[in-house]
């Protein structure tokens, strides 16, 4: 009997969703791999993580009850460039956006229309496919000069801020600023894959992290242009993990 009821609930959801595509709901799941090169004086040094999208549109009329939504969990990828020293390239300015960007034809294109844009989603979520980002697609890069220290977080490149919008960082391949001579990217890359979303790398580094779930790096509870630190007030735990 628990056969026969499993699977008519099994028939039941597929019929659901073939039922909602047909009222133009769609969603979509997909695992995205970031992967950092960087060149050093001892060699290159890599470091990655997988990231778990989830992301659901529907048709005109559904947005009087907000039926889009575009949801991330994962950590930052994390670069051991030389002994205990990181760079960090993190969820800030990266989503599923970044590869609906990169895949699907920069984005959706003027005049196409909805399904033809959904059906390349779905051929990129079927695929298995690697792309050599645009420095202009790079996630935001930070460092810290003291790891235990959340206020020592410094990025490779010089830091704009307009009012409290979130913080405009320069995205150079040169990491001399941070790490001296002889460190720049050599490449950074995203990926559809299969595996796991990156779990436990972030919390070694950082074992002060979960202090931060509620308020920045400076200590702050909210973004201010008060702020002596302006990147430490703009970063907190969510910018290294989303545990969605």
């Amino acid at each position: 009997m628990m056969r026969y009821f499993i699977a008519a609930a099994v028939l039941g959801i597929l019929a659901c969703l073939v039922q909602c595509e047909k009222l133009g709901f769609h969603h979509w799941e997909w695992h995205q791999k970031l992967t950092v090169i960087v060149d050093t004086p001892n060699g290159l040094k890599t470091g990655s993580s997988v990231v778990g999208i989830e992301m659901s549109v529907g048709p005109r009329w559904s947005q009087l009850i907000d039926a889009g939504r575009l949801t991330m969990r994962g950590e930052a990828a994390a670069v051991e460039v030389s002994r205990g020293k990181y760079l960090f390239a993190l969820l800030d300015n990266y989503d599923g956006s970044t590869a609906l960007e990169m895949f699907p034809m920069g984005g959706k294109p003027r005049g196409m229309e909805e399904e033809e844009y959904y059906r390349r989603i779905d051929e990129m979520v079927a695929s298995r496919q690697t792309v050599v980002l645009p420095v202009e697609y790079y996630p935001l890069l930070v460092s810290f000069r003291d790891l235990s220290n959340p206020m020592s977080v410094v990025a490779p490149g010089p830091v704009s801020f307009k009012g409290l919008d979130f913080p405009t960082v320069a995205k150079p391949r040169d990491l001399s600023r941070v790490f001296g001579p002889g460190y720049s990217i050599r490449s950074i890359t995203l990926s559809i894959v299969d595996d796991d979303v990156t779990e436990g790398v972030i919390d070694p580094i950082l074992p002060w992290l979960d202090q931060y779930r509620d308020k920045a790096f400076d200590g702050r509870t909210i973004r201010t242009i008060k702020a002596t630190n302006q990147l430490a007030n703009s970063l907190g735990a969510g910018s290294f993990r989303i545990d969605n």
